[in-house]
């Protein structure tokens, strides 16, 4: 199971905690370690959450040569004549096979065209409605709709082609986490459908039977469900815990 976002070893009194990689390290209310270990950079992501990610402060990137030159040395199409002292011999010449200096390769061509609609979460809050066109060896991709509306840190999108709903699934533990569906437009548009309030800490939800969403959610390890019909008036159906009879190789990551 995946860790709180908020666990760390313990150190040394002497020293001060630090967060590991992906750990919390500051936000509203947020009254843990606000530096990363080494190798991390604390990166805010919303007013109520800061990371840790891998990283520096100051990246320096070199950029490769965009042009390079290769020289291909032939061989010679013959080798010298070998005479042997010992026992006088007729000198033996031999002559390599040239390569051809064509050739022709058939393929599967790739389709001239190609356009698709994209819908991508992010951890500060916003939902992106995108297009990808490509023609031929070149693509594009534009931004056609920046929206909100599936939560404090929409980390899952779970999509029914059949409803043309996306479902939005929201990790955040703090200002009332959030269930979301948005109707999803032919355009590749979205639009919020219903909302339902949860405990958070939701990392994943599935669609299973005839109608319903299972959440999966860390810290405790547990598994909610859901009617898919989300509204201000859901309940939560059931609730599942899971546990582990012993702490696992890395326990900073394994609370259940």
């Amino acid at each position: 199971m995946r860790a709180s976002t908020a666990g760390l070893l313990a150190f040394a009194s002497a020293v001060l905690a630090q967060q590991s990689t992906w750990g919390q390290c500051g936000g509203t209310g947020w009254a843990g370690a606000t530096t990363c270990t080494s190798g991390n950079v604390c990166v805010k992501l919303n007013d109520y959450y800061s990371q840790c990610q891998p990283g520096t402060a100051s990246t320096t990137t070199s950029k490769a040569a965009s042009t390079f030159t290769t020289t291909t040395t032939t061989r010679p199409s013959t080798v010298p004549t070998t005479t042997s002292s010992a026992t006088p011999t007729t000198p033996v010449t031999t002559t390599s096979s040239a390569a051809p200096s064509s050739f022709s390769s058939s393929a599967t061509a790739a389709p001239s065209s190609v356009s698709e609609n994209l819908l991508v979460s992010h951890f500060s809050g916003s939902l992106y409605a995108l297009q990808y066109q490509s023609n031929g060896n070149t693509g594009t991709l534009t931004q056609k709709q920046q929206t909100s509306g599936c939560g404090n840190m929409p980390s899952w999108l779970e999509f029914s082609a059949s409803a043309s709903t996306a479902y939005c699934v929201d990790e955040s533990s703090y200002n009332s986490p959030k269930l979301s569906s948005l109707t999803v437009n032919t355009d590749g548009t979205v639009k919020l459908l219903g909302q339902a309030s949860v405990s958070g800490s939701d990392v994943y939800g599935g669609l299973f039977g005839n109608g319903f969403i299972a959440l999966a959610e860390y810290d405790p390890g547990t598994m909610s469900v859901y009617s898919t019909q989300l509204s201000s008036s859901s309940q939560l159906l059931s609730k599942t815990k899971f546990t582990i009879s012993q702490p696992g190789p890395n326990s900073s990551r394994q609370s259940s």
